[in-house]
């Protein structure tokens, strides 16, 4: 195990970022005359989402969690997203309430478009609606005309 130097959570051997508070774990080396090498396993568990939206150049930390819907929140709203993009245009770019769901299934990141009304892609393949999809680190994912690079 290791300890996150800013919040001191435990972490298992080869995390990158601190699941607690996401702060790199990774310290590179200082000489350039030495290389950093980056533990890598077989099937590395996902701890943290970055998404990075393509058109404002935001980046949001999403802390890991087995499933995030995402959306975007309105006044009175009884359910709020785990990922809201009202902040980011979300009713401008088409963003539905409960647009879709990112989640762990047999650690493998998933997307499952919840019935929006502006549909979902993938690197530019429309999804259908309640069916899982793969998603891949370096993935764009498009909730109606709402852009966002996904690292993990």
């Amino acid at each position: 195990m290791i300890l996150c130097s800013n919040c001191q959570s435990r972490e298992y051997e080869g995390a990158l970022f601190c699941s607690n508070c996401g702060a790199s774990l990774f310290q590179g080396l200082e000489s350039d005359n030495q290389t950093a090498e980056i533990p890598v396993t077989e099937s590395p568990p996902v701890r943290a989402i970055t998404l990075q939206l393509v058109d404002q150049g935001v980046s949001i930390f999403v802390p890991y969690s087995a499933e995030l819907i995402l959306g975007r929140s309105v006044e009175d709203q009884p359910f709020l997203p785990d990922v809201d993009f009202a902040k980011y245009e979300g009713y401008k770019s088409g963003v539905s309430r409960l647009h879709a769901i990112l989640k762990i299934v047999d650690m493998e990141l998933k997307i499952f478009d919840l019935g929006s009304s502006n549909g979902t892609k993938i690197n530019g393949l429309k999804l259908k609606p309640n069916v899982d999809c793969q998603v891949k680190n370096d993935d764009v994912i498009t909730l109606g005309r709402l852009k966002f690079k996904i690292n993990f």
